[in-house]
């Protein structure tokens, strides 16, 4: 068994972290929590419905569930897990709820990681086109309006 001093923390966190960052930013782009909101699904029954590869949905849905943003409601051992989201889900991560940070997590990719675009050496930036960014940036005031009501 390790000790502490022998855990690569830093690799573990940077993993981690990024990891479950890009799981919330997929979740927010696929409003996968308006979806499981309205009623607990299968891996198999939301990739039918959003068109999406179920192994991959899997893979994201077990991110969530592990992380505490999705229960399953199946039933127990020997069934079909069937997805719900946490009560954190419903408040932060169903896209018309108050306070939604939906929005947010969707400009994520292009807004809070920009910082670190000086330092790629092929100088290439992931650029989010102008018009998306506007429209985006133009609802946030508007989905926040209400944001300290739960």
């Amino acid at each position: 068994m390790l000790d502490n001093a022998e855990v690569p923390r830093p690799l573990i966190e940077a993993h981690l972290g990024s990891l479950l960052a890009r799981v919330l930013v997929v979740t927010a782009e696929l409003r996968l929590m308006d979806r499981l909101a309205e009623k607990p699904l299968t891996a198999g029954e939301l990739a039918h419905r959003l068109h999406l590869d179920c192994g991959a949905l899997t893979r994201v849905l077990n991110v969530l569930e592990a992380a505490g943003y999705v229960v399953d409601v199946g039933g127990g051992p020997g069934r079909e897990k069937r997805f719900a989201p946490t009560g954190t889900s419903r408040r932060w991560l169903v896209s018309d709820r108050p306070g939604s940070v939906v929005d947010y997590l969707e400009l994520l990719p292009y807004n809070e990681w920009k910082w670190a675009e000086p330092i790629r050496p092929d100088g290439k930036a992931r650029r989010m086109p102008q018009q998306s960014r506007r429209k985006a940036v133009a609802a946030l005031p508007e989905r926040h309006a209400g944001a300290g009501r739960a």
